[in-house]
């Protein structure tokens, strides 16, 4: 069984960074735009939200 976080990722030309795991995609996505407001200095690229799953195992809780 599989259960959704969100990562905060970082998308440049020479790859990516994460920068931080929500537990919400809304969550991830206001992150997002507050970070691309501050603005990169010097490295061109965007913020993105991408799905991680993470592995649960049957009867745990």
């Amino acid at each position: 069984m599989f259960e959704y976080s969100w990562m905060l990722i970082f998308v440049a030309i020479n790859g990516l960074l994460t920068v931080g795991e929500m537990d919400t995609k809304e969550e991830c996505m206001k992150a997002a735009s507050q970070m691309e407001e501050v603005g990169t200095v010097g490295i061109t690229g965007n913020f993105a939200c991408i799905p991680a799953p993470n592995y649960i195992a049957e009867g745990s809780d």
